[in-house]
Protein backbone atom coordinates (compact mmCIF):
# COMPACT_ATOMS: atom_id res chain seq x y z
CA UNK A 1 0.00 0.00 0.00
CA UNK A 2 1.50 3.63 -0.78
CA UNK A 3 0.79 6.59 1.54
CA UNK A 4 -1.61 9.11 -0.45
CA UNK A 5 -0.05 12.30 -0.18
CA UNK A 6 -0.59 13.81 3.05
CA UNK A 7 -1.00 10.93 4.87
CA UNK A 8 2.65 9.13 6.75
CA UNK A 9 3.60 5.79 6.61
CA UNK A 10 4.86 5.48 10.03
CA UNK A 11 1.53 7.27 11.28
CA UNK A 12 -0.61 4.40 8.87
CA UNK A 13 1.43 1.18 10.44
CA UNK A 14 0.56 2.24 13.95
CA UNK A 15 -3.38 3.07 12.81
CA UNK A 16 -3.01 -0.41 11.22
CA UNK A 17 -1.13 -1.90 14.58
CA UNK A 18 -4.53 -0.84 16.32
CA UNK A 19 -6.64 -1.95 14.23
CA UNK A 20 -5.78 -5.44 14.31
CA UNK A 21 -4.85 -5.05 18.47
CA UNK A 22 -8.93 -4.24 18.60
CA UNK A 23 -9.85 -7.36 15.87
CA UNK A 24 -11.06 -4.89 13.53
CA UNK A 25 -9.97 -7.02 10.86
CA UNK A 26 -12.11 -9.70 11.92
CA UNK A 27 -15.03 -7.75 10.20
CA UNK A 28 -13.56 -8.29 6.95
CA UNK A 29 -12.18 -12.08 6.72
CA UNK A 30 -14.26 -14.11 4.54
CA UNK A 31 -13.83 -17.94 4.40
CA UNK A 32 -13.08 -19.17 1.11
CA UNK A 33 -12.58 -23.14 0.35
CA UNK A 34 -11.57 -23.58 4.02
CA UNK A 35 -8.86 -20.69 3.99
CA UNK A 36 -9.66 -17.27 5.78
CA UNK A 37 -8.75 -14.02 3.50
CA UNK A 38 -8.72 -10.67 4.34
CA UNK A 39 -11.36 -8.71 1.81
CA UNK A 40 -9.18 -5.58 1.26
CA UNK A 41 -11.78 -3.13 0.05
CA UNK A 42 -14.16 -4.25 3.00
CA UNK A 43 -10.87 -3.61 5.71
CA UNK A 44 -10.04 -0.32 3.90
CA UNK A 45 -13.34 0.84 3.55
CA UNK A 46 -13.42 1.15 7.21
CA UNK A 47 -13.20 4.86 9.12
CA UNK A 48 -10.69 6.68 10.84
CA UNK A 49 -10.24 9.65 11.66
CA UNK A 50 -6.99 11.21 10.63
CA UNK A 51 -5.02 14.46 11.52
CA UNK A 52 -2.74 16.82 9.69
CA UNK A 53 0.18 15.34 8.37
CA UNK A 54 2.65 17.02 10.75
CA UNK A 55 0.56 15.77 14.02
CA UNK A 56 0.92 11.91 12.10
CA UNK A 57 4.11 12.64 12.34
CA UNK A 58 4.88 13.83 15.55
CA UNK A 59 2.32 10.76 16.91
CA UNK A 60 4.78 8.30 14.68
CA UNK A 61 7.79 9.94 16.43
CA UNK A 62 6.68 9.67 20.07
CA UNK A 63 5.58 5.76 19.26
CA UNK A 64 8.67 5.09 18.02
CA UNK A 65 10.55 6.21 20.93
CA UNK A 66 8.31 4.97 23.54
CA UNK A 67 7.71 1.59 21.57
CA UNK A 68 11.66 1.25 21.53
CA UNK A 69 11.51 1.69 25.44
CA UNK A 70 9.21 -0.97 25.77
CA UNK A 71 10.52 -3.38 23.17
CA UNK A 72 13.85 -3.09 24.75
CA UNK A 73 12.77 -4.09 28.40
CA UNK A 74 10.55 -6.94 26.75
CA UNK A 75 13.80 -7.97 24.83
CA UNK A 76 15.42 -7.96 28.20
CA UNK A 77 12.84 -10.27 29.56
CA UNK A 78 12.81 -12.92 27.16
CA UNK A 79 16.89 -12.95 27.80
CA UNK A 80 16.03 -13.41 31.19
CA UNK A 81 13.86 -16.13 30.64
CA UNK A 82 16.37 -18.15 28.40
CA UNK A 83 19.22 -17.41 31.38
CA UNK A 84 16.74 -18.89 34.05
CA UNK A 85 16.11 -22.04 31.75
CA UNK A 86 19.78 -22.75 31.01
CA UNK A 87 20.04 -22.37 34.81
CA UNK A 88 17.48 -24.50 35.49
CA UNK A 89 18.61 -27.18 33.30
CA UNK A 90 22.15 -27.12 34.50
CA UNK A 91 20.90 -27.66 38.24
CA UNK A 92 19.17 -30.31 36.77
CA UNK A 93 22.29 -32.12 35.02
CA UNK A 94 24.29 -31.23 37.64
CA UNK A 95 22.51 -32.80 40.10
CA UNK A 96 22.15 -36.05 38.65
CA UNK A 97 25.67 -36.42 37.52
CA UNK A 98 27.29 -35.24 40.44
CA UNK A 99 24.94 -36.10 43.22
CA UNK A 100 24.50 -33.26 45.90
CA UNK A 101 27.62 -33.72 48.19
CA UNK A 102 30.22 -31.68 46.65
CA UNK A 103 32.88 -33.64 48.66
CA UNK A 104 31.98 -37.07 47.62
CA UNK A 105 35.16 -38.87 46.26
CA UNK A 106 35.24 -39.19 41.96
CA UNK A 107 35.30 -42.15 39.82
CA UNK A 108 35.54 -42.08 35.97
CA UNK A 109 32.18 -42.92 34.23
CA UNK A 110 33.17 -44.74 31.75
CA UNK A 111 30.06 -43.02 29.84
CA UNK A 112 30.28 -40.72 26.86
CA UNK A 113 27.58 -38.70 28.46
CA UNK A 114 29.54 -37.67 31.69
CA UNK A 115 33.35 -37.85 32.82
CA UNK A 116 33.17 -38.76 36.28
CA UNK A 117 30.32 -39.66 39.06
CA UNK A 118 30.48 -40.24 42.74
CA UNK A 119 32.55 -43.31 43.46
CA UNK A 120 29.41 -45.50 45.25
CA UNK A 121 27.04 -44.75 42.41
CA UNK A 122 27.00 -47.32 39.29
CA UNK A 123 26.40 -46.62 35.70
CA UNK A 124 24.46 -48.51 33.23
CA UNK A 125 22.46 -49.13 30.18
CA UNK A 126 18.86 -48.17 30.12
CA UNK A 127 17.47 -51.28 29.04
CA UNK A 128 19.08 -53.39 32.22
CA UNK A 129 16.51 -51.77 34.02
CA UNK A 130 13.57 -50.54 31.68
CA UNK A 131 11.47 -51.81 28.59
CA UNK A 132 11.05 -49.50 25.47
CA UNK A 133 8.52 -49.69 22.74
CA UNK A 134 6.25 -47.84 21.21
CA UNK A 135 2.70 -47.80 19.91
CA UNK A 136 0.35 -46.88 16.51
CA UNK A 137 -2.02 -44.68 15.62
CA UNK A 138 -5.75 -46.75 14.85
CA UNK A 139 -6.83 -46.08 11.46
CA UNK A 140 -8.91 -43.03 11.67
CA UNK A 141 -11.18 -44.27 9.03
CA UNK A 142 -12.38 -46.99 11.15
CA UNK A 143 -14.44 -45.56 13.33
CA UNK A 144 -15.05 -48.82 15.85
CA UNK A 145 -11.44 -47.45 16.84
CA UNK A 146 -12.58 -44.25 18.00
CA UNK A 147 -15.94 -43.68 18.89
CA UNK A 148 -17.06 -43.84 21.93
CA UNK A 149 -13.72 -44.62 23.17
CA UNK A 150 -12.87 -44.82 26.20
CA UNK A 151 -9.11 -45.76 26.49
CA UNK A 152 -6.84 -42.41 26.55
CA UNK A 153 -4.78 -42.41 23.36
CA UNK A 154 -1.50 -39.99 23.63
CA UNK A 155 0.46 -38.47 20.86
CA UNK A 156 3.93 -36.43 21.08
CA UNK A 157 2.52 -33.01 22.38
CA UNK A 158 1.38 -34.33 25.29
CA UNK A 159 5.30 -34.89 26.06
CA UNK A 160 5.63 -30.84 27.02
CA UNK A 161 2.92 -31.46 30.06
CA UNK A 162 6.00 -32.90 31.72
CA UNK A 163 3.57 -35.39 34.10
CA UNK A 164 0.83 -36.17 32.18
CA UNK A 165 -2.48 -36.49 34.75
CA UNK A 166 -4.92 -37.28 31.43
CA UNK A 167 -5.44 -38.11 27.81
CA UNK A 168 -7.00 -35.70 25.26
CA UNK A 169 -7.77 -37.92 22.91
CA UNK A 170 -9.90 -42.15 23.22
CA UNK A 171 -9.65 -45.13 21.39
CA UNK A 172 -12.30 -48.14 21.72
CA UNK A 173 -11.24 -51.59 23.39
CA UNK A 174 -11.28 -53.12 19.62
CA UNK A 175 -8.71 -50.88 18.31
CA UNK A 176 -6.63 -51.96 21.86
CA UNK A 177 -7.10 -55.50 20.52
CA UNK A 178 -6.76 -55.11 17.01
CA UNK A 179 -3.81 -52.95 16.56
CA UNK A 180 -0.66 -52.13 17.90
CA UNK A 181 -1.17 -49.42 20.17
CA UNK A 182 1.17 -49.73 23.26
CA UNK A 183 -0.29 -49.83 26.74
CA UNK A 184 1.40 -47.34 29.26
CA UNK A 185 0.52 -48.06 33.25
CA UNK A 186 0.79 -45.16 35.95
CA UNK A 187 4.48 -44.39 36.56
CA UNK A 188 5.57 -45.62 32.55
CA UNK A 189 7.58 -42.67 31.01
CA UNK A 190 6.74 -41.20 27.16
CA UNK A 191 9.57 -40.02 25.18
CA UNK A 192 9.03 -38.05 22.00
CA UNK A 193 10.75 -39.49 19.10
CA UNK A 194 10.27 -38.06 15.55
CA UNK A 195 10.11 -34.55 14.84
CA UNK A 196 12.42 -31.99 13.68
CA UNK A 197 11.23 -29.22 16.22
CA UNK A 198 11.98 -29.50 19.86
CA UNK A 199 9.65 -32.04 21.04
CA UNK A 200 11.85 -34.60 19.95
CA UNK A 201 13.76 -36.31 23.24
CA UNK A 202 11.23 -34.81 25.37
CA UNK A 203 10.24 -36.89 28.29
CA UNK A 204 7.51 -37.30 30.70
CA UNK A 205 5.85 -39.11 33.28
CA UNK A 206 2.78 -41.01 32.76
CA UNK A 207 0.48 -40.47 35.95
CA UNK A 208 -2.22 -42.43 34.21
CA UNK A 209 -2.95 -45.52 32.24
CA UNK A 210 -2.90 -45.03 28.64
CA UNK A 211 -1.61 -46.46 25.29
CA UNK A 212 0.62 -44.07 22.59
CA UNK A 213 0.95 -43.65 19.11
CA UNK A 214 4.18 -44.23 16.97
CA UNK A 215 5.65 -41.17 17.59
CA UNK A 216 6.29 -41.82 21.33
CA UNK A 217 8.29 -44.46 23.13
CA UNK A 218 7.57 -45.95 26.56
CA UNK A 219 9.80 -46.74 29.21
CA UNK A 220 8.36 -49.51 31.97
CA UNK A 221 10.74 -49.72 34.49
CA UNK A 222 11.07 -53.17 35.95
CA UNK A 223 14.35 -52.57 38.51
CA UNK A 224 13.08 -51.76 41.57
CA UNK A 225 16.48 -49.86 42.58
CA UNK A 226 15.72 -47.17 40.04
CA UNK A 227 12.71 -44.54 40.54
CA UNK A 228 11.15 -43.29 37.79
CA UNK A 229 11.13 -39.78 38.94
CA UNK A 230 14.99 -40.10 39.33
CA UNK A 231 15.29 -41.60 35.34
CA UNK A 232 12.94 -39.21 34.31
CA UNK A 233 15.10 -36.53 35.65
CA UNK A 234 18.34 -37.85 33.98
CA UNK A 235 16.79 -37.83 30.14
CA UNK A 236 15.48 -34.27 31.38
CA UNK A 237 18.84 -33.57 32.39
CA UNK A 238 20.40 -34.88 28.97
CA UNK A 239 17.54 -33.89 26.44
CA UNK A 240 20.63 -31.65 24.43
CA UNK A 241 22.56 -34.87 24.68
CA UNK A 242 19.49 -37.08 23.71
CA UNK A 243 18.46 -34.73 20.82
CA UNK A 244 22.52 -34.41 19.58
CA UNK A 245 22.30 -38.39 19.35
CA UNK A 246 19.39 -38.63 17.07
CA UNK A 247 20.50 -36.37 14.49
CA UNK A 248 22.37 -39.36 12.71
CA UNK A 249 22.51 -39.74 9.04
CA UNK A 250 20.30 -41.94 7.26
CA UNK A 251 16.83 -43.21 7.65
CA UNK A 252 16.81 -42.76 11.34
CA UNK A 253 17.46 -38.83 10.72
CA UNK A 254 15.45 -36.75 13.28
CA UNK A 255 13.94 -40.11 14.95
CA UNK A 256 15.44 -41.72 17.90
CA UNK A 257 14.94 -45.43 17.91
CA UNK A 258 13.53 -47.98 20.86
CA UNK A 259 16.86 -49.90 20.46
CA UNK A 260 18.93 -46.68 20.82
CA UNK A 261 16.82 -45.51 24.27
CA UNK A 262 17.59 -48.32 25.42
CA UNK A 263 21.18 -47.91 24.78
CA UNK A 264 21.43 -44.62 26.30
CA UNK A 265 23.60 -44.60 29.67
CA UNK A 266 21.93 -44.79 33.01
CA UNK A 267 23.61 -43.26 36.51
CA UNK A 268 22.22 -45.30 39.67
CA UNK A 269 23.11 -43.49 43.26
CA UNK A 270 21.49 -45.86 45.41
CA UNK A 271 17.48 -45.16 46.05
CA UNK A 272 17.87 -43.23 48.79
CA UNK A 273 20.42 -40.70 47.13
CA UNK A 274 18.04 -40.67 44.33
CA UNK A 275 15.10 -39.65 46.63
CA UNK A 276 16.77 -37.00 47.83
CA UNK A 277 18.19 -35.76 43.93
CA UNK A 278 14.25 -35.49 43.15
CA UNK A 279 12.76 -33.83 46.02
CA UNK A 280 16.00 -31.13 45.80
CA UNK A 281 15.38 -30.64 42.07
CA UNK A 282 11.83 -30.70 42.39
CA UNK A 283 12.19 -27.64 44.79
CA UNK A 284 14.78 -25.58 42.55
CA UNK A 285 12.35 -26.37 39.65
CA UNK A 286 9.79 -25.16 41.19
CA UNK A 287 11.39 -21.63 41.79
CA UNK A 288 13.06 -21.30 38.41
CA UNK A 289 9.26 -22.02 37.07
CA UNK A 290 8.06 -19.31 39.37
CA UNK A 291 10.62 -16.88 38.27
CA UNK A 292 10.04 -17.68 34.78
CA UNK A 293 6.16 -17.08 35.25
CA UNK A 294 7.15 -13.69 36.76
CA UNK A 295 8.96 -12.70 33.74
CA UNK A 296 6.35 -13.98 31.10
CA UNK A 297 3.91 -11.79 33.23
CA UNK A 298 5.91 -9.12 32.87
CA UNK A 299 6.23 -9.13 29.29
CA UNK A 300 2.39 -9.32 28.91
CA UNK A 301 2.04 -6.59 30.84
CA UNK A 302 4.80 -4.71 28.66
CA UNK A 303 3.14 -5.37 25.95
CA UNK A 304 -0.97 -4.64 27.10
CA UNK A 305 1.20 -1.14 27.98
CA UNK A 306 2.57 -0.73 24.96
CA UNK A 307 -0.96 -1.66 22.95
CA UNK A 308 -2.99 0.59 25.08
CA UNK A 309 -0.13 3.24 24.38
CA UNK A 310 -0.37 2.82 20.49
CA UNK A 311 -4.63 3.20 20.14
CA UNK A 312 -4.63 6.14 23.00
CA UNK A 313 -1.99 8.20 20.45
CA UNK A 314 -3.42 7.30 16.92
CA UNK A 315 -7.31 8.21 18.57
CA UNK A 316 -5.90 11.46 19.90
CA UNK A 317 -6.66 10.63 23.61
CA UNK A 318 -3.45 11.52 24.52
CA UNK A 319 -1.96 14.81 22.99
CA UNK A 320 1.67 14.47 21.31
CA UNK A 321 1.80 18.02 19.80
CA UNK A 322 4.26 18.91 22.02
CA UNK A 323 6.30 16.17 23.14
CA UNK A 324 10.16 16.11 23.22
CA UNK A 325 12.27 13.07 24.11
CA UNK A 326 13.92 13.50 27.55
CA UNK A 327 17.48 14.14 28.08
CA UNK A 328 19.90 10.88 27.79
Amino acid sequence: MTPRSGFSSRYLNYVFSRFYSSNINFCSIKQNTGIQNLDSASYLAEKFCFPAFCEQEAIATFLDHETAKIDALIEKQQRLIELLKEKRQAVISHAVTKGLNPKAPMQDSGAEWVDAVPKHWRVSKLSYHASVSNGATPSRENMLFWENGTIGWLNSSKVNDGVIEEADQFITELALSKTSVKPVTQGDLVMAITGEGQTRGRVAICNTNATINQHLASISIYDEWLSHEFLYLWLEGNYERIRYESEGAGSTKGAITCSEIGAFPVILPPLEEQDQIVRYVTERKHKFDGLVREAVSAIELMQERRTALISAAVTGKIDVRDWQPAAA
